[in-house]
């Protein structure tokens, strides 16, 4: 490892109304900067489509702030509650009293789709707009109807299921880059196994339904409230789940496209029994135990994604022997793990991958290992223009997070560190022998991780690193001040500055892609990256900075020719003006 001149704190990651009488607008708070005077919204909401006037709307004002500035971010902590405004029954609101700035306006009602104002003629919904002292800014907001999904889930003898999970779904991409589908709205049967799903924004969703097996502890806890005493309701003793229109692959599934203002009605889902197995085994740990484990937990290896039966296993004892049997478990692919306490009251801990096809599965075994402390060391090389000093000394190493994340007994496993010393050294305390990510949130600011070292074995920036049994560490972090910088300005198709784009640096092979370096434009389309790692990349803008599925291989490949190809080396200063993609194009 070169040396290191700078020895700086680590920071690690893992980021029918009625005609009301109108409403006295209430007053802006004025802020320390409004001393000059202040400004004035008068505005109107509408239908999109008809001009209809929306009476009783909620109309939000919020400070536009940069996410990349760091003093924005505090005043946005303490900036306080903003309040709100409704509109009158002609659909107007007034803000009165507002402090000069940027502020982006909101409107809420229910029954149809937030509706952020766009200025201009420009497609950005959500830009921000710089009110002056003593200007009255108006503002005119259409907003889109909600649309509806419902229908009826019933069993193989046409029986209603109720108290069943319906679920409309939509694919979304993950860190890691993988398109899952994630419910985006839930709603659950009544006693005629009927469903809505209201409230939703246009477009197309894929419809999940699903019961869970009755938890037995759950009941415990609740009494009536899942099948216990004093309720009516009858025990679910075998899961059962489909996709819309009654396949049990995802893959299958129609699709169903709604409207603005649109209800789907007739959307009806068939369940039937699913084939449930068995994962037995046995939980084995050598001495030093004081405590042997008392049950095996196995969950969904996929969390946080509800796809196809979500259902929540009770944890499963394990006998003095350290025998355990996990019943009624569907296909799929889970986690096992189990955990019992040692000398000190340190942990022991063991977890596994199992995969359930069409069979039992026997004779897993899980073998405890102790926790163990693991200390880390990030230093900072030395900067070799003025530029990476400036980016040293800007750091605010105050509030620093030092972690591990990796895959624990339920859901992300995180272990966060302490300082150990006063020249870099963190301790993290009590890691689980696994695999664990490491990640540095440099949030833009000049740096970017160079190498990382797991005792005396280099580690790719952005692979998984293994913590064995008894690794200690240590784990030697090296930040460098020298990466490439790119500034430029993104614009729409028509030559308009594109404020609020999205602009995203992506590597050629997106394979290995852990992070993302993106970085909203402001007012003016402008925008900079700095603390680039030398590499090829491909720059883009999009016109939106939501739902943009960046790390999807497959999407971007749709827009490749959009993008710029970039080389950059260490110290490079690149200008790159960029087109954005239009929203409706990302659609």
């Amino acid at each position: 490892m070169s040396s290191a001149a700078i020895v700086l704190p680590p920071l690690l990651l893992v980021q029918s109304v009625t005609g009301a009488a109108p409403q006295a607008p209430a007053p802006f708070p004025i802020g320390p900067e409004a001393s000059n005077g202040t400004a004035r919204i008068e505005g109107v909401v509408t239908r999109d489509g008809t001009g209809e006037p929306i009476p009783r709307a909620t109309v939000s004002l919020t400070s536009f702030r940069n996410p990349n500035d760091p003093a924005a971010l505090v005043e946005i902590a303490t900036d306080g509650m903003r309040p709100n405004v409704r509109t009158d029954a002609g659909g107007r609101f007034v803000i009165d009293g507002v402090a000069p700035g940027e502020y982006r306006i909101t409107a809420f009602r229910n029954g149809f789709v937030r509706q952020e104002f766009s200025p201009g003629d420009g497609p950005a919904s959500g830009a921000p707009v710089e009110l002056t002292a003593g200007q009255t800014f108006e503002a005119a907001l259409e907003m889109t109807p909600a649309a509806i999904i419902a229908g009826r889930v019933y069993d193989a003898f046409g029986d209603p299921v109720p108290r069943t999970q319906v679920r409309a779904m939509q694919p979304r991409v993950r860190p890691d880059g993988q398109t899952v589908l994630e419910s985006v709205r839930t709603a659950t049967t009544n006693d005629r196994g009927e469903y809505r799903l209201f409230w939703l924004n246009p477009g197309e969703y894929v419809v999940n339904a699903s019961t869970s097996r009755t938890s037995p502890m759950l009941s415990a806890l609740t009494g009536a409230g899942a099948g216990g005493a004093g309720s009516n309701v009858e025990p679910v003793t075998e899961p059962m789940a489909a996709f819309y229109p009654g396949v049990s692959d995802e893959a299958l599934a129609a699709p169903v496209r709604v409207g603005a203002g649109e209800e789907r009605a007739g959307i009806d889902v068939p369940l039937a029994e699913r084939l449930t197995f068995t994962v037995s085994g046995r939980v084995a740990g050598p001495a030093g135990i004081t405590r042997g484990p008392t049950f095996v937990l196995l969950r969904p290896a996929d969390s946080l994604v509800f796809s196809g039966i979500p259902y929540f296993l009770d944890p499963t004892p394990v006998d003095a022997e350290g025998n355990f049997v996990v019943r009624n478990v569907t296909p799929g692919t889970y986690t096992l793990s189990s955990t019992a306490q040692g000398i000190g009251g340190r942990n022991w801990t063991a977890s596994v991958g199992v995969e359930i096809t069409n069979r039992d599965l026997e004779n897993v075994a899980l073998v405890l290992a102790a926790e163990t402390d693991v200390v880390v060391n990030v230093f900072v090389e030395e900067a070799a223009t003025a530029a990476g000093s400036e980016a040293v000394a800007n750091l605010d190493w105050t509030d620093v997070d030092v972690a591990l994340r990796g895959d624990g007994m339920v859901g992300s496993l995180l272990r966060r560190g302490q300082p150990s010393d006063a020249e870099g050294g963190y301790l993290i305390e009590n890691v689980p022998p696994g695999e664990y990510l490491l990640g540095i949130p440099l949030w833009n600011q000049g740096l970017y991780l160079k190498r990382v070292m797991a005792g005396a074995d280099e580690i790719p920036p952005g692979d998984r690193i293994t913590i064995p049994p008894g690794f200690t560490g240590p784990l030697s972090v090296l930040l460098s001040p020298n990466g490439g910088r790119i500034d430029g300005v993104a614009s729409t198709p028509g030559g308009d500055p594109a404020p609020n784009a999205a602009v995203t640096l992506l590597p050629l092979d997106m394979s290995g892609m852990t992070s993302l370096n993106w970085n909203p434009t402001e007012r003016d389309g402008s925008y900079s990256l700095s603390g680039v790692a030398p590499g090829e990349y491909r720059l883009f803008a999009w016109d939106a900075t939501e739902g943009v599925p960046f790390q999807n291989a497959e999407f971007i490949r749709r827009f490749e020719t959009r993008g710029k190809r970039i080389v950059i080396r260490e110290g490079d200063a690149l200008n790159v003006n960029l087109e954005a993609i239009p929203e409706s194009e990302i659609r």
